[in-house]
């Protein structure tokens, strides 16, 4: 009975973490792909870890605005792309 419980748990939290970054040095800071879509508005800084040594993921990180939580957004999402693309452009001029 306890194990089942344990189990049932570990599931839950699994669950409840994706898209959230992992805190510590080194690996990777997202867990799974991270999600596809946040609404623009409630992003205040969005930061690109490129792949290295130890992390082989493309990792985009975004903070909001108001709750100042991280979230990991998937990088091969349509959002995440032009987000990107669109974020360079305002930079450059």
């Amino acid at each position: 009975m306890n194990s089942a419980a344990i189990l049932c748990l570990a599931v839950l939290f699994c669950a409840a973490i994706e898209g959230s970054p992992m805190p510590g040095k080194g690996r990777c800071h997202c867990l799974g792909d991270g999600v596809n879509f946040i609404q623009p508005r409630l992003i205040e800084k969005l930061d690109v870890i490129p792949a290295s040594t130890t992390c082989g993921n493309l990792e985009i990180i975004v903070t909001l605005k108001n709750s100042e939580e991280l979230r990991c957004l998937n990088p091969k999402s349509k959002f995440a792309q032009n987000f990107i693309k669109n974020a360079k452009i305002r930079t450059q001029q």
